[in-house]
């Protein structure tokens, strides 16, 4: 028996938000619950069976904003979501592998999404936050997405992530086991908080120049592993803190180079 719950909480495109928790099968039940609350958000944790789709939910595609579905372990086949047009919010992690497109969902606001080989629709003008897991993506498939402001990818396709890029809003980046060699053509003047995770060290070491130039940085924290270079760059930006882990090596020379107010102040590195 499915385990169903409703939920009101705060707004979404200044409508309040009913949102429908289901832990189980999306059955008859739900959708009478579904329909006699008014909801227009379901969060549905679908139970471990092969063959399930999101097919069931075209029901509700007229009222439908917020859309969760979570599953850890059978995939379930979501391409349907391509037709909720109505959608400010998905978070479709759902281990699928079948193409998905979104191009159609043009209110969408905030987007988590396991990746797969075939994703369209991440250019959109009103994406403001995105969270891919398992990605495959560069940073250029979402160029376009100029209103978009937090990004995080977690994972990289085999040749490693190219942050190269023009997004004007973005205040946030994370990349996690990207295997980002580069930030060489990384065009974002807003962006304020920077974090790179990496167990891939980068042969020749990871240049730090072009973050210099990023000039409303506050916050960045490198846990790579190998050699950063050409850390004087960023002693011209008094504001940012800039953390090192503690697989990151630095030349003493160029530790010598900084500023000391700057390398007090500014600069911390972990130990091992």
């Amino acid at each position: 028996m499915s385990r169903i719950e409703v939920i009101e909480t705060g707004t979404l495109a200044e409508k309040w938000i009913r949102r429908v928790e289901v832990n189980g099968d999306w059955d008859a039940a739900c959708d009478r619950i579904y329909r006699e609350v008014e909801a227009n958000a379901i969060s549905w944790r679908p139970p471990r069976r092969k063959g399930l789709t999101c097919d069931i939910l075209l029901e509700y595609k007229e009222s439908l904003r917020d859309l969760t579905v979570v599953t850890k372990k059978s995939p379930v086949e979501d391409s349907a979501i391509s037709k909720l047009t109505n959608l400010s919010r998905l978070a479709a992690l759902t281990r699928a592998r079948n193409p998905l497109d979104l191009s159609r969902l043009e209110r969408l606001v905030k987007l988590e999404l396991d990746d797969r080989e075939t994703v369209r629709g991440l250019r959109h003008p009103s994406l403001l936050n995105v969270h891919i897991f398992g990605s495959q993506r560069q940073l250029a498939d979402f160029a376009g997405a100029h209103a978009l402001q937090s990004l995080t990818l977690e994972g990289g396709p085999p040749e490693g992530v190219d942050l190269e890029v023009d997004l004007p809003s973005l205040r946030w980046l994370k990349v996690v086991d990207g295997g980002v060699e580069s930030f060489a053509g990384l065009e974002a003047p807003r962006l304020e908080w920077l974090r790179v995770a990496d167990r891939k060290p980068v042969f020749g070491g990871l240049d730090l120049a072009p973050l210099g130039k990023l000039r409303e940085l506050r916050g960045i924290t490198l846990t790579t592993a190998g050699k950063v270079k050409n850390l004087p760059a960023m002693a011209g930006n008094t504001q940012v803190d800039l953390r090192l882990g503690p697989h990151v090596a630095v030349d003493q020379a160029e530790l010598d180079a900084l500023p000391p107010a700057w390398r007090s102040n500014n600069l911390t590195i972990y130990d091992r």
